[in-house]
């Protein structure tokens, strides 16, 4: 097939992504291509909390619900953006 697979050491941006997370199936992608710096960090904090939850639970001090309760995410973060994308055809819309 005729697609362009993640590999830094042939494409050079792809050096460039900063938190590079590549899909296990082909083609292989960055699935984190466009992580900022702040994404970066809520996304470490989030897998640290993910870590401890789940390190509660292997050891027996945290039930499996901790692992499933509900998320403070719009208490947390104030602003958001919603993007609508939309197109007069088929075709637009698969470029979108």
């Amino acid at each position: 097939m005729q697609v362009r697979v993640w590999n830094p050491k042939l494409y050079p941006s792809d050096r460039a992504h900063r938190m590079p997370i590549i899909t296990p199936a082909y083609p292989s992608m960055c699935a984190t291509h466009n992580v900022t710096a702040s994404t970066q960090m809520i996304m470490k904090e989030e897998f640290k909390r993910g870590t401890e939850v789940m390190q509660g639970i292997m050891m027996g001090k945290t039930p499996w619900k901790d692992l499933f309760a509900k998320h403070d995410f719009f208490k947390r973060y104030n602003h958001y953006i919603t993007v609508i994308v939309s197109s007069d055809s088929q075709e637009y819309q698969l470029k979108w």
